[in-house]
């Protein structure tokens, strides 16, 4: 049973994770740091397009090679396939990441939304608590509290619930612990083609640089 005893005090912006998403959100530097990663943002989106553009084949045959990885090649042909490969797989998850951080970043894309839904710039108030009727059966704790959540989320305007929706879409907890998981592979890979890709630079830029050595002719 409830007896709305204190049992403790948690204080969230002492909390660690708390710490970590604020680095995450805008560096712990206010306004500027948000809007650094609103532009890191808007980078990515553009090497995101850029990079689908590269691995769309020239020819139909070429696309059943750009799906699947030849296991048991050079370490080179690896790195190429993990760059290539993954990276179209993980790529509508990242756009879709980066686009919904881009939306926590400026404010003028829930402007924009608002705007494009007929919803009311400005966030509505939070609904006050009421007496109960005589006569009336108690609601407990639980019950309450999700039976609050749900009339303030339905009562909010189309552009506010689309809003609302950008950092459980970003995390990926907008369906629990499978989604969140997902979510974590799907970053964990992206921090990999950094790498991937530098060194497909470097292969190629060697690459380049040894057919454009003169040939020495033996007598």
């Amino acid at each position: 049973p409830y007896t709305g005893a204190v049992l403790g005090e948690f204080k969230q912006q002492e909390s660690f994770f708390h710490f970590v998403e604020q680095i995450h959100r805008g560096l712990v530097a206010g306004r500027v740091g948000k809007l650094i990663m609103g532009i890191n943002s808007i980078i990515f989106l553009f090497i995101l397009g850029t990079g689908i553009v590269l691995w769309w084949p020239a020819a139909r045959n070429m696309f059943t090679q750009r799906l699947q990885i030849k296991w048991g090649s050079s370490w080179k042909r690896l790195n190429h396939d993990f760059h290539i490969v993954l990276g179209f797989y993980t790529s509508l998850f990242l756009f879709i990441m980066a686009l919904t951080g881009m939306g926590m970043s400026f404010d003028w894309v829930g402007q924009t939304i608002n705007t494009l839904t007929h919803s009311p710039q400005q966030r509505m108030e939070p609904p006050t608590s009421a007496a109960a009727e005589p006569g009336t059966a108690a609601f407990g704790a639980d019950a309450a509290l999700a039976f609050a959540r749900q009339q303030a989320y339905a009562q909010k305007p189309v552009g506010q619930r689309i809003r609302g929706l950008f950092k459980p879409i970003h995390t990926g907890a907008i369906f629990g612990w499978p989604s969140k998981l997902l979510a974590f592979v799907i970053v964990l890979l992206g921090a990999t083609f950094p790498i991937t890709g530098t060194i497909l630079w470097l292969n190629r830029t060697r690459k380049a640089k040894k057919k454009g050595q003169p040939r020495v002719a033996l007598a």
